[in-house]
């Protein structure tokens, strides 16, 4: 195993499986947009949402805090690992967010807003 410290995760995630992250959204988004399941163990309880969300998707499972021991972290992992599941809802997830329109789709709608005014 190789700790890597402030490296961009779309650099890495290509080669991964699953991500298991602390629960913050720009884990979360990036991980989603490579289709890949995940595991939030949040570390706030601002942190949770994404989780939730993940969960309620299929793409992802939720350890909340008092739950996120060594054993329940293995089971979660080894669970989604196990079947297609998670990661067939992971890469639908993947598709219905690159469909979506980018920040730089709307500029040219919100320059013409701001241009009336």
């Amino acid at each position: 195993m190789e700790v890597l410290e402030e490296v961009p995760l779309a650099l890495l995630l290509e080669r991964c499986a699953l991500v298991v992250h602390h629960g913050g959204a720009g884990t979360a988004l990036t991980s989603t947009a490579f289709g890949l399941p995940q595991l939030a163990l949040p570390q706030a309880p601002y942190l949770v949402e994404h989780g939730e969300r993940l969960a309620a998707t299929g793409a992802g499972a939720l350890l909340r805090e008092g739950e996120q021991e060594e054993g329940s972290i293995r089971t979660a992992v080894e669970g989604m690992l196990s079947g297609p599941t998670a990661t067939r809802a992971a890469r639908e997830l993947a598709t219905e967010m690159a469909a979506l329109p980018t920040p730089a789709d709307w500029v040219a709608s919100l320059a013409e807003i701001a241009g009336r005014r």
